[in-house]
């Protein structure tokens, strides 16, 4: 039977192919307590300026509102270092959306929420377009906001 991965799969090491590897640690531009999308109060972690690149595994940027408007633009900065020495960034839902506005989607296979919905942001790879639940190209996972449980199951795969 193949156990479903998800945020505790990840973060437990007994789900672990090497025990303590990997640690989720949440993230945001301060400290203070955020409301994600479906209402979950979180406490970072840690800042978006205390991420190292070089010891990240994997970054995860989740959808929401604010990515069209380009409001998590110091967000997508902060992946920007992590594709340039091959560490994954993972986007899903509107989070596609602020890696397609800066062009990082423009010469990657790649998924959005719609077709439509990611050509409002002037990027260039919709011959790239996928429509698939999620895509991997590279060091780039893409999902839209219907394929959560496809989105997390890329990462067993990477």
């Amino acid at each position: 039977m193949r156990t479903k991965l998800w945020i505790s799969g990840i973060n437990n090491p007994a789900y672990q192919l090497s025990p303590g590897r990997f640690t989720i640690r949440t993230v945001s531009t301060g400290r203070r307590s955020i409301k994600a999308i479906g209402g979950l109060a979180i406490l970072p972690d840690i800042t978006l300026a205390e991420i190292k690149p070089v010891e990240c595994a994997l970054l995860i940027l989740p959808g929401g509102p604010g990515w069209e408007s380009g409001r998590h633009s110091e967000v997508v900065e902060k992946a920007k270092p992590l594709l340039e020495i091959d560490k994954p960034v993972a986007v899903i839902c509107g989070a596609t959306a602020g890696l397609a506005a800066a062009g990082l989607l423009d010469c990657v296979r790649q998924i959005s929420n719609a077709a439509v919905y990611i050509q409002a942001t002037q990027y260039k790879g919709e011959l790239c377009y996928q429509e698939e639940a999620a895509v991997t190209d590279g060091n780039i996972i893409t999902a839209s906001a219907a394929a959560p449980i496809e989105f997390a199951a890329t990462f067993s795969r990477n």
